[in-house]
């Protein structure tokens, strides 16, 4: 930790350990929540066109009696989980629930795949016993090359589901396998699930107010 030691600890603000010669955390925040911005807006000028016709679609999945698969790894498996959540209960509309689920969140089963097959394995196969005609698809991946979310996908196509990405970087081989993709241009991990969690919690409203307007 070094000269960082203790920070969190100290009851001083954090505007006064600046004054007292330590890095201008203020200016540090700004710099993070300018490039956020930045990137934020890049990605919606860019792509929300594309989040739209993927409210229409997901709709139409709902409307038709079919289900949503969304799945991610590491934090991404977080944002698939809200995701689900707002589905499944509510964002602001008092309605029956919608027939999403999060895979890769029961971890007997991931560990007991990874230990008989691999870690690569897991959303495949939980994909292919879940999935039925008319169900669709959802992945998120901070880079677009996690094997595990690349398999669910490649399995999805295989059983001729629908498929939506919400990626980072170049949109990297998950790309290639969705239908929708939704990149998010920027290394920085953190900034790309920032930008993926206010996706897909704007997502959900669409859908929402698609299928119950008030």
């Amino acid at each position: 930790m070094g000269r960082w030691a203790g920070l969190l600890d100290t009851p001083y603000p954090l505007s006064i350990i600046a004054e007292r010669g330590e890095p201008a955390v203020e200016h540090q925040v700004k710099e993070i929540l300018d490039d956020l911005r930045f990137i934020q807006d890049r990605f919606f000028t860019r792509s929300t066109g594309e989040l739209v016709l993927l409210a229409d679609r997901v709709a139409n999945t709902f409307r038709s009696q079919g289900q949503l698969l969304v799945f991610g790894t590491g934090p991404s498996n977080l944002i698939a989980r809200i995701l689900v959540d707002a589905l499944v209960h509510r964002v602001a509309a008092n309605r029956p629930p919608l027939a999403a689920v999060a895979l890769g969140t029961d971890a007997a089963l991931m560990s007991g795949i990874a230990e008989e097959s691999s870690l690569d394995e897991v959303l495949a196969r939980q994909l292919a016993a879940q999935a039925r005609k008319g169900d669709m698809v959802i992945a998120f991946s901070k880079d677009g090359n996690s094997p595990a979310c690349t398999k669910a996908l490649v399995a999805a196509r295989e059983a001729n589901l629908p498929t939506a990405a919400f990626l980072g970087r170049d949109g990297g081989t998950m790309k290639s396998y969705a239908d929708h993709a939704l990149v998010v241009e920027a290394e920085h991990p953190a900034r790309v699930h920032e930008v993926h969690l206010a996706a897909a919690q704007i997502l959900a409203q669409l859908i929402e107010r698609k299928l119950f307007p008030l």
